[in-house]
């Protein structure tokens, strides 16, 4: 998936839910993060992504992957209106 379509899935979803969220957690997906270290700060994130959320107003966080019963989770969101 390009960054492009991440932004445009994101922008499909915030229409449907009628807002935006604050803060989204996110594993390593390329789209968001470009380099992970230990504090959020001192990460590298896509440039293009962290404008669309500076655009926006939500924080992109950056997590280690979950594994539980052989799936990942990936985004997670809490939506305001």
């Amino acid at each position: 998936m390009s960054t492009n379509t991440l932004i445009r899935c994101h922008q499909n979803a915030f229409r449907y839910f009628g807002g935006y969220p604050e803060e989204i957690l996110y594993d390593n997906m390329k789209q968001v993060v470009i380099k992970r270290l230990l504090k959020q700060e001192d990460s590298t994130l896509n440039r293009q992504f962290e404008d669309f959320a500076g655009f926006y107003g939500f924080k992109p966080i950056s997590v280690k992957i979950i594994v539980t019963t052989g799936e990942k989770y990936g985004i997670l969101a809490a939506w305001k209106s």
